[in-house]
């Protein structure tokens, strides 16, 4: 109960509910039942621990919403708090999908860095795919590569025997 109070709900309305729920049966209380669709405005804000007691301030700040005519007909009663999962250190170094496009723009495959200095250019085989000499099956080259890609390997085929 502390922490439901300490959460800015007052004693009697928590009180309230905890014997509500004591005298629902406990399949009454698991069950998903059709609730009437809420009706009051959410605030949705980023959860953080040190986050001063919000409810409280909108409580406190009410009024000053139902002094314009606008705002009163827009916003009917005291919103409610509703926290949002701040993002995690894993949220943004991992992605759910792989993008095999690259950037925006780029066609997939090797490419020449067109620069008058570079001496790798006149190597590299423009394509998207290449053919192993070993097993003669096809690979595609999922991402947009030239000559100042990082952590590349590179295939490098004989002329003359077709060794790789």
């Amino acid at each position: 109960m502390k922490f439901w109070m300490g959460r800015g709900y007052r004693r009697a309305y928590v009180e309230g509910q905890v014997d509500k729920v004591r005298r629902m049966s406990r399949a009454e209380v698991l069950s998903k039942g059709n609730r009437p669709r809420s009706t009051k405005t959410p605030f949705v804000v980023m959860h953080h621990p040190h986050l001063s007691d919000i409810s409280k301030v909108l409580r406190e700040l009410h009024p000053i919403l139902e002094s314009s005519e606008r705002c009163k007909n827009a916003i009917t009663s005291v919103p409610f708090v509703a926290f949002r999962k701040p993002k995690s250190l894993w949220d943004v170094l991992v992605h759910a999908k792989v993008d095999s496009c690259g950037p925006k723009g780029l066609s997939l495959g090797a490419v020449k860095c067109l620069s008058q200095r570079c001496e790798v250019c006149k190597y590299i085989d423009e394509n998207s795919h290449f053919k192993s000499s070993q097993d003669d099956r096809r690979y595609s080259i999922n991402y947009s590569l030239n000559c100042n890609s990082n952590n590349v390997a590179y295939l490098i085929t004989c002329k003359k025997c077709s060794l790789q």
